[in-house]
């Protein structure tokens, strides 16, 4: 009777595996689909909620209505950087892409061979991993594109294009994973874009081979990144004609409505698949909007290329109601682009202890779901020696303040266009202190307004806290990891547009230079 007694418990436990509770348990822990959304250069204002809504984007205010908006997410104030930083989990100024001088089509420049990136950890876990649009860490070796860097499957522009139609950018630059492909020639890029990821989801979703596999799509648009270009309807058949102000907003405004009607194909592609609820969707952009394509970012100040909320704080939603479980409408956790490796890393069930320690990110998953404020104390918006420029974040339960560092005798900040009550938030020029660092209470003064006779100066209110920051950011300053040395890439490299059908290629770097 004793080992009848000894051995019930195993017998309870077997049963208990055996039964539809335990596959529901198994289906509980099934890995989502990730689908990564990122926009280039557009600003705050530039979505259907913003405080001026002047730019239709109905299907991402779905997405938004049905997840959760990130309203304190961050990002770097230029291209590069924060895809660096979205694809390492790193600060980019501690792995040489701080600077704002970014990997570009004609030297040997490239971001480090030797981390790992978000799509190899993700394809540890057992994902498909396939990426569309715009690359810009790199292209001078066949190690450094997107197929040799965790990416199964690759369709888009190693850079910046000239031209959003014909992919010229001194040489034609569209690319099916290490190949010009020049079919594309005379098709929008925002269309191949959307067009590819539709194809590849609808594909690996009906192959019997791929189709239990969970997929992670990384969509980078180049859209709304100058040239100001799109298709004439995206104008004349929306509310984008309304706007009263200048053309350039007006296509600004079209080139942000096709990549919400791209967003709307896609969901519409997903759900058609009966894939959609078993999918995590993630929309933001690489940083704040652009004055050269009349992006708004009102009201907070700055623009793409400064430090300023304008240039770092993206707007951001998580789309997901399965998974999000009581993630609220609005999180407000203070939360960083290089959080999305470990975040998601998590997501897909894998141990986040088993990442490297030098990540600068953290997961914020259990954080999201339960509405609890991030672990994230510190923040970096950058830090840059080239520019001698820097700002940091401090918040905790008792402070929330930013510190900018700017050894020039004058201050940027951003003259878009605009209608005058717009603009009075946009133009900002002015003295800096003696010691070039500026306190800004960000729980006050979140638009970062020039102290004036209703707001105070928080460095004279809170004196010890700018030293503390000083103290701080000195002591980040010292991780700087500098850019290399970039050589020019000589006219005979076999990637140069003359040696390559007319279109930039890869491998220059795989070659002696002469």
């Amino acid at each position: 009777m004793a080992k009848v007694t000894m051995i019930l418990p195993y017998i309870c436990l077997l049963l208990l595996m055996l039964t539809p509770l335990g596959e529901s348990a198994k289906k509980k822990r099934k890995q989502p689909n990730i689908i990564f959304i990122l926009a280039d250069d557009m600003g705050w204002g530039d979505v259907s909620w913003a405080d001026l809504p002047e730019i239709p984007t109905p299907n991402l205010l779905k997405l938004k209505q049905e997840g959760t908006e990130m309203t304190q997410f961050y990002v770097q104030s230029k291209c590069t950087p924060s895809r660096a930083a979205l694809m390492t989990g790193r600060y980019a100024y501690k792995i040489g892409a701080g600077s704002t001088k970014v990997y570009t089509r004609n030297r040997n420049n490239s971001l480090d061979q030797s981390l790992k990136l978000l799509p190899e950890y993700l394809k540890d876990l057992g994902y498909a991993t396939h990426m569309a649009g715009k690359w810009h860490l790199g292209f001078c070796s066949k190690k450094d594109i997107p197929t040799a860097r965790g990416f199964d499957t690759f369709f888009g522009s190693w850079t910046n294009t000239k031209d959003y139609f014909h992919h010229d950018a001194g040489g034609y630059d569209w690319n099916l994973n290490d190949k010009p492909y020049f079919a594309a020639n005379g098709t929008y890029n925002t269309h191949l874009i959307t067009n590819y990821t539709q194809h590849i989801l609808t594909q690996h979703f009906k192959d019997k081979a791929t189709k239990k596999k969970p997929v992670f799509f990384y969509v980078s648009y180049l859209a709304p990144h100058k040239p100001l270009m799109v298709p004439r309807k995206y104008i004349d058949n929306t509310d984008c004609k309304k706007l009263k102000k200048s053309e350039d907003r007006k296509i600004c405004c079209g080139m942000v409505n096709a990549i919400d009607e791209g967003i709307g194909n896609i969901t519409e592609t997903l759900k058609e698949l009966g894939k959609l609820n078993d999918t995590l969707i993630i929309f933001t952009s690489d940083n704040g909007g652009s004055d050269s394509v009349a992006a708004s970012n009102w009201p907070l100040r700055g623009s793409k290329q400064t430090v300023y909320e304008g240039g770092t704080r993206a707007r951001t939603v998580f789309y997901g109601p399965k998974f999000l479980g009581n993630a609220p409408k609005e999180y407000t956790g203070l939360t960083h682009v290089t959080d999305i490796l470990p975040t998601l890393y998590q997501v897909a069930r894998g141990n986040t202890k088993r990442l490297p320690a030098e990540l600068d990110g953290m997961s914020i998953w259990n954080k999201l779901k339960r509405d609890r404020p991030t672990d994230r104390h510190w923040m970096v918006y950058n830090i840059d020696s080239e520019r001698d420029l820097a700002a940091i974040r401090l918040k905790n339960r008792t402070h929330d303040f930013k510190l900018v560092y700017w050894k020039k005798d004058r201050l940027p900040g951003w003259t878009g266009e605009g209608d005058p009550e717009e603009l009075k938030y946009r133009r900002f020029r002015y003295k800096a202190p003696a010691d070039y660092y500026r306190l800004f209470n960000m729980a006050t003064n979140p638009t970062e307004l020039e102290p004036n006779a209703t707001i105070p100066d928080a460095a004279l209110l809170f004196p010890e806290v700018k030293q503390e920051m000083k103290d701080k950011m000195k002591e980040l300053w010292l991780a700087e990891v500098p850019r290399p040395y970039w050589a020019d890439i000589p006219d005979s490299g076999p990637g140069r547009p003359k040696n390559n059908n007319g279109a930039f290629g890869t491998g220059d770097c795989d070659v002696d230079w002469v």
